[in-house]
């Protein structure tokens, strides 16, 4: 995996990104972040989704009976499941 400085990843994003390629970022020689381009891209939204329902999940949209949010979000099924 090649490395990079936070000036050359700047510079050169286009290229890296055409490239497909993973690549290390740094600042002053120090690893700082990963790039890496999605190879599955349905599978990562669709992970995301998940994600994003299991939190509307835990918030709820409103107070039931107990005084605390325990009502599940009607939209999560539309976040989780739509494309």
């Amino acid at each position: 995996m090649k490395a990079v400085s936070v000036r050359e990843f700047k510079a050169n994003f286009n290229s890296i990104v055409k490239g497909k390629k993973e690549v290390i970022v740094t600042r002053r020689g120090t690893p700082i972040g990963i790039f890496r381009p999605i190879k599955d891209k349905d599978e990562v939204l669709m992970k995301e989704r998940m994600e994003i329902g299991k939190k509307l999940i835990g918030l709820g949209e409103g107070i039931g009976d107990k005084g605390i949010g325990d009502r599940v979000s009607e939209e999560h099924d539309k976040v989780i499941y739509e494309r």
